[in-house]
């Protein structure tokens, strides 16, 4: 009997072209069963947006093919790739083949010069009953070919005046200012109220933050995108304090935010960047 089913521990090589719009990515490494036989393994699959489908390979002991559709989804924020096996494409399948389909859970990060993935998995025969666990480990260099890959983000370098941008035509806006740990931003204010907007300026990839106003948290553990977040800050207090932590660096250090204040029609822009744990300060002194 040829059981097909691994404990996986898998080291590939993802190699992806276009076609028609899509990216389409080919893994090979090695499945290992928990009880001790290894697989080579195939999977090719196209992506179309976070979606996956395509199929999967895997060699048995005897040189014959296993093959199977999978599907499956990548969630670039959360760093996570799931696909399942969802049913055998084998055309000449062995009768004394037990078929067991893998449904796989995997996290990936970004170690030095290349990302690591592992995870888990389970599998299932045709009667919906367990056949197999394990996990899975892969390995992939940190470049423009990566199904991971996000570009590298770079510390912003502080504007020149006569290089700064205007925020909405409507709010005159002061020179940007880039803030980090140990380099804090001091602004005159003139009423009672901070109107702050947070949000990622550059690539999405994961960067969280938490705020504080007067070391009390406002907005706790929230993750960056590309859409602004608003929050209406009550400054009780002659002198005040806004604290913006950075909780995670994402996929690509450093920890950056995009950061608006408004002092009625007056808008401040500024950007604060630090690495994980670090924080960033702006001192609001009412006049």
């Amino acid at each position: 009997m040829h059981l097909r089913r691994p404990v996986v521990s898998i080291l590939f090589v993802l190699l992806p072209f276009t076609m028609k719009g899509q990216k389409k990515y080919t893994l090979l490494g090695i499945a290992q069963a928990g009880y001790g036989t290894s697989y080579p393994y195939f999977v090719s699959f196209e992506t179309n947006g976070s979606l996956l489908t395509g199929y999967s390979v895997t060699k048995q002991p005897n040189g014959a093919e296993f093959k199977a559709e999978i599907k499956g989804r990548i969630n670039r924020k959360d760093h996570t790739l799931f696909f399942t096996e969802t049913r055998s494409l084998d055309k000449n399948p062995d009768s004394k083949m037990t078929i067991c389909l893998f449904d796989a859970k995997l996290t990936y990060k970004l170690l030095g010069t290349k990302y690591q993935v592992s995870g888990t998995f389970t599998g299932t025969d045709m009667n919906n009953e367990r056949c197999s666990t394990g996990t899975m480990t892969f390995e992939q260099p940190n470049n423009s070919t990566s199904l991971f890959y996000v570009e590298k983000k770079t510390p912003p370098p502080a504007p020149k005046p006569d290089t700064i941008a205007k925020k909405e035509p409507e709010i005159p806006i002061v020179p940007a200012n880039t803030i980090t740990a140990g380099v804090q931003k001091e602004l005159e204010w003139n009423t009672d109220v901070c109107v702050i907007d947070l949000w990622d300026g550059g690539i999405i990839d994961g960067d969280i933050v938490t705020v504080l106003l007067n070391d009390k948290e406002v907005l706790t553990n929230y993750a960056l995108v590309k859409a602004r977040k608003e929050l209406r800050l009550i400054l009780t207090k002659a002198v005040n304090t806004i604290t913006i932590v950075a909780v995670d660096e994402g996929v690509n250090a450093p920890n950056t935010a995009e950061i608006s204040l408004r002092d009625g029609d007056i808008g401040h822009k500024i950007t604060a960047f630090n690495k994980k744990g670090e924080k960033a300060t702006i001192v609001i002194k009412k006049k």
